[in-house]
């Protein structure tokens, strides 16, 4: 009976430690998806920030910019519809499209004639 009880307890050992290498290979599995996911997210992260400093690289070169008399008249200028003294205003008007640029002469004709074409 001894015999048959150890080799019933080596059964139920056997299938204990395979069932427990199974786990522990799933969690392993799981932390090296979680370490890929974490290196993902710091390098998008990383790109993120550094497109940041070249924003604000950007922007204090804007400021210091706006910080001088010709930056400011410049931006004013580009901004609002000023003129300095001396000069004169030219405003362009978009043509149609349909015409091609051209102006199309129409003929008007009284409505009364309209009926004897």
């Amino acid at each position: 009976m001894k015999k048959k009880e150890r080799v019933m307890y080596k059964k139920a050992l056997i299938i204990f430690f395979v069932v427990l290498v199974i786990i522990l290979t799933k969690a392993v599995m799981g932390g090296f998806g979680a370490l890929e996911q974490a290196e993902k997210r710091q390098s998008d992260q990383a790109e993120k920030f550094a497109k940041l400093d070249t924003r604000i690289e950007h922007l204090e070169g804007r400021i210091e910019f706006l910080d001088t008399q010709e930056g400011l008249e410049q931006e004013l200028l580009e901004t609002f519809p000023i003129k300095r003294t001396g000069e004169q205003v030219t405003i362009l008007i978009e043509q149609d499209q349909i015409s091609g640029g051209f102006i199309e002469v129409v003929e008007e004709k009284p409505w009364w004639k309209f009926w004897a074409e």
